[in-house]
C-alpha cells in the first residue's frame, strides 16, 4: 500500500462516450489536489470513450500522474471491471464512481476530512438524482449511530450505492467477501451489505454532494428479468446470516422487496415463486412496516392468486411510468 495515496476512486467505463468528458472533469477538477488517484477501467468499451477520456486529461496536465487507465482484453461486465479497479487501489480509503454521473468539486476532500476526524471505517454522503429534462430531486444523507441504522433510514433511497460510500481498505478487503461476476442487478446491495456488516463506525458528509444521472430511462423503468431475480434470490441467500443489531428486520425486508419484485417479473411461473418463497415468509412479510402498505397487499393478494397479483402489478407500474 503506497501511505502517500489517501483515495483511490475507481470508475468503470463502457458506453459512456456522451457522458465521460462530464464525469472525468469533475473528478479532475476536485479541490483535493495531492493524496488521491483515479482508476479507469474500460470494459471493452465499443465507442470513444476512451479516447474522450485521454483528450481530457491531456487538459488537466498536474493529473496525469494520478491516473490509471486499466484495459481489459475482453469485456466482462461492472463486477469484473470493478474488482480490476480495486486490484490496482493503493489509497487509505476507496470510494466507487459511475462513468455517467458526476461529483462536487470538494466531494472527496469533505469525505476524507469527515473520515480522518471520525476515525470512520465509512462515509457516506448526501446525492442528487439529475435527469434530462432538468428535474433534480436532492437527497439528504440522514445521521445514524450505527450502519443498521443507516440503512433502517435509507431504505426508500440508495442505501446500497457504492458511489455515495468512501471505506477503509480494510473494510473493502475483507477476506470473506463475496463477489459475483455474474451478477447484472443487486452487485451494489450485496457488496454494500456485506461491508455494513463490518463496520464498527460510520461518518456521514451532508453539504457536498454525488450527482446520479438518471437519463438512460429505458434502464430505470424496465421490468426485472427472471434471471435477474433468480441473481437477487442468489444475493439473499449469500447473506442470509447477516443481521443487524438496530435492525433485526433486514433479511425479511430485503426477501420481500425481492418477492415484490417478482409480482413484476414477466414469465415467473407461481411454482417456482412458491419453491423460492414458501407461505411462513408470506406471512412474516405482511407485518412488516418497512415495506409498504401498497408492496404488502400486493403479496399478500399473490397468496390468494399469484398469476392474477402478477399482471395486475406489472400493469399498475406500467401506467404510473
Amino acid at each position: 500500500m503506497n501511505n502517500s495515496v489517501k483515495i483511490s476512486v475507481c470508475i468503470p467505463v463502457y458506453g459512456v462516450e456522451k457522458y465521460i468528458e462530464r464525469c472525468a472533469r469533475s473528478l479532475f477538477e476536485q479541490t483535493l489536489k495531492d493524496g488521491i488517484e483515479f482508476i479507469f477501467v474500460n470494459d471493452c468499451t465499443p465507442d470513444k470513450s476512451i479516447e474522450v477520456l485521454e483528450k481530457v486529461l491531456n487538459e488537466y496536465p498536474h493529473r496525469k500522474d494520478q491516473v490509471k487507465i486499466i484495459n481489459h482484453a475482453q469485456n466482462c461486465g461492472l463486477v469484473s471491471a470493478r474488482k480490476t479497479s480495486l486490484e490496482h487501489a493503493v489509497g487509505d480509503y476507496i470510494v466507487h464512481c459511475d462513468s455517467d454521473d458526476w461529483c462536487d468539486p470538494n466531494l472527496y476532500e469533505a469525505m476524507y476530512n469527515v473520515a480522518v476526524e471520525n476515525d470512520a471505517d465509512m462515509v457516506c454522503c448526501s446525492h442528487i438524482l439529475e435527469y434530462e429534462s432538468g428535474k433534480r430531486i436532492f437527497v439528504t444523507v440522514k445521521k445514524s449511530a450505527s450502519a443498521g441504522e443507516y440503512i433502517q433510514k435509507h431504505l426508500q433511497g440508495n442505501f446500497f450505492s457504492l458511489c455515495t460510500k468512501l471505506c477503509k481498505r480494510s473494510i473493502v478487503f475483507r477476506e470473506n467477501f463475496v463477489f459475483l461476476d455474474h451478477i447484472v442487478l443487486g452487485e451494489d446491495l450485496l457488496r454494500c451489505s456485506q461491508m455494513f456488516s463490518v463496520v464498527k463506525k460510520i461518518a456521514f458528509c451532508e453539504n457536498s454532494y454525488y450527482h446520479y444521472f438518471r437519463g438512460n430511462t429505458a434502464s430505470i423503468t424496465r421490468n426485472t428479468t427472471e434471471g435477474e431475480l433468480l441473481q437477487l434470490v442468489e444475493i439473499v441467500n449469500i447473506l442470509n446470516d447477516i443481521s443487524f443489531k438496530e435492525f433485526p428486520a433486514f433479511l425479511s425486508w430485503l426477501k420481500g422487496i425481492v418477492l415484490f419484485e417478482s409480482l413484476k417479473t414477466t414469465g415467473f411461473s407461481q411454482a417456482k415463486y412458491w419453491k423460492l418463497f414458501g407461505w411462513k415468509f408470506h406471512f412474516r412479510v405482511l407485518f412488516l412496516k418497512e415495506i409498504s402498505f401498497l408492496k404488502r397487499m400486493f403479496i399478500l393478494f399473490a397468496n390468494i392468486s399469484f398469476p392474477l397479483a402478477n399482471r395486475t402489478c406489472r400493469m399498475l407500474f406500467k401506467f404510473r411510468r
